[in-house]
């Protein structure tokens, strides 16, 4: 009788030690989750990021509330080495990054102070399927095309605020440019061209049609090139790619490469050392949040891409982009020094 009631007591004593923790020791439960954003507000980052977080806390155990905070600054670097050396690694922060500065290791810049490979990736909510990063210039200059732009006399001034694919259409697609450095973000850029302190600026498809919608139907602006595919968008037949308009072998190869990060969209990750039970739930919720209708009806109404990846495949492409051949990443190192084209 005293065996039979001390088993009853241990295994009451058992299924009590696996009902508590259960619920009272979620992890999640009372905490804040925040997402920093390596873009200025307002932007295509940031809109992602908040409305990721609108729904991210409903799938994560313990329904943590979910908070959006930018760090602007050195297009987006200052964000990714925030994340890499200062954040929270328990779980409890999340980057949504600007997928160019993710390179930077690769060419040994000291300024990146992050290994991409190391970051726990959790996924991004587009991959450019149906997007595409344009070169864009004032209608009133009467340059038409890349060709046009390539005979330039005076040089065109293009406003540069961190991405590649900007001093790229100078120095892999031979373009008669001045690449204007010091903006903060792509708003700064953008006033910058409204105001006419420059002749020309870069942005995506999507955030054009967007925040512009005017901008190309009423002639106001002239698309010279389009970064992202082989083949050209549905929306701009008439806009060759870089691809098309590459002169060498050489240049096919440097535009290969620094159109690579376009498919990380806006790529989410936690830092290094997160415990792997933690990345698996944010991987989860993640993908729930890509699932989500509410999630999916606010991306349709905000006129945002959706052609989601998950974390794993992001790690795999960071892989390859580690491993280009030393001869592009010296071309690559030339087009993300402030020092080219810089007035």
């Amino acid at each position: 009788m005293r065996s039979r009631i001390g088993f009853i007591a241990c295994l009451a004593s058992l299924l009590c030690g696996a009902w508590v923790p259960a619920h009272a020791a979620d992890f999640y439960a009372g905490k804040t989750v925040r997402i920093t954003v390596g873009g200025d507000s307002g932007g295509g980052h940031d809109v992602h990021a908040r409305l990721i977080a609108n729904h991210l806390g409903k799938y994560l155990p313990g329904n943590p509330a979910v908070l959006v905070q930018g760090v602007p600054g050195a297009g987006g670097l200052s964000a990714a080495n925030y994340m890499f050396n200062v954040a929270n690694r328990e779980g409890l922060e999340l980057g949504l990054f600007n997928r160019d500065v993710l390179i930077l290791p690769l060419l040994d810049q000291n300024a990146a102070k992050f290994r991409p490979e190391r970051f726990n990736w959790i996924g991004t909510p587009a991959s450019y399927a149906d997007d595409a990063y344009l070169i864009l210039v004032r209608s009133s200059l009467g340059y038409r095309n890349m060709e046009d732009v390539r005979k330039a006399s005076p040089p065109i001034n293009i406003a540069h605020h961190g991405t590649p694919l900007i001093p790229l259409v100078k120095e892999g697609l031979g373009a008669s440019a001045k690449i204007i450095t010091g903006y903060r973000g792509s708003s700064e850029a953008i006033l910058a061209f409204q105001r006419k302190e420059v002749d020309g600026i870069g942005a995506s498809y999507i955030n054009l049609t967007r925040r512009f919608p005017d901008w190309v139907p009423t002639d106001q602006v002239r698309v010279i090139v389009q970064y992202g595919h082989d083949k050209r968008l549905a929306g701009l037949p008439n806009v060759p790619t870089a691809r098309e308009l590459a002169r060498t072998p050489d240049d096919l190869a440097l535009i290969k490469l620094t159109e690579l990060p376009l498919t990380f969209g806006f790529p989410v990750a936690a830092p290094p050392d997160v415990p792997a039970e933690r990345v698996a739930e944010l991987r989860q919720a993640f993908e729930s949040v890509m699932k989500d209708k509410d999630y999916r009806a606010a991306i349709e109404k905000a006129g945002l891409e959706f052609s989601p990846r998950r974390g794993e495949d992001l790690a795999v492409d960071i892989g390859e982009i580690m491993s280009v051949r030393p001869d592009v990443v010296t071309r690559y190192r030339l087009i993300t020094s402030d020092s080219v084209g810089a007035h």
